[in-house]
């Protein structure tokens, strides 16, 4: 006796759930929305191995900085060690400690802050040589950097000439219009 078909097969009706693939578990993270409305990523539980391995990490990486600050009193190595601690402590600590220890940081040398405005002026623009150190000196103005175009050129030269050969800007001369 033959069936009749009613239309829709039996494999329609019931499929399977199907699971996303394990590559695709681990590339993308599923976001949650937390009662403050931020949103968060999905969380795991580490596995005992996974936690002594990142102990093992935390441990080492905090005694090389503890090391650096006691050997040269490094403000960076006490920076390292508040990002090392940045989940046990309050936001509100940690940020007021961040705040105080890169308020200690050397600002960088006048030089380099107009050597490097100077190549980004210059590479972003079409504008000629003269032109950049005038703009160099209209954004850096108000700054501890600032200075006439002139001198933003003879501090763009310094720094230029201090470099290894290897590490200064390639000179291209153009040619003039022809005669």
């Amino acid at each position: 006796m033959a069936r009749r078909s009613t239309g829709h097969s039996r494999r329609g009706l019931c499929k399977k759930r199907q699971r996303p693939s394990k590559t695709a578990q681990t590339r993308g993270y599923r976001l949650y929305q937390q009662e403050d409305g931020a949103f968060a990523r999905e969380t795991r539980v580490l596995g005992k191995d996974e936690l002594q391995a990142l102990g093992r990490i935390a441990v080492a990486g905090m005694a090389l900085l503890q090391q650096r600050w006691e050997k040269h009193k490094d403000v960076y190595a006490l920076l390292g060690a508040l990002f090392f601690l940045k989940a046990q402590l309050p936001q509100w600590l940690l940020g007021g400690l961040c705040d105080l220890l890169t308020a200690r940081l050397p600002s960088a040398p006048r030089d380099w802050v107009r050597w490097n405005l100077v190549l980004a002026l210059r590479d972003v623009s079409r504008l000629k040589w003269t032109e950049v150190f005038s703009e160099a000196a209209k954004l850096l103005y108000g700054t501890d950097a600032a200075g006439r175009p002139e001198t933003i050129r003879k501090s763009y030269e310094r720094v230029e000439r201090n470099l290894p050969p290897q590490r200064r800007r390639p000179r291209r001369h153009r040619l003039g219009p022809p005669r």
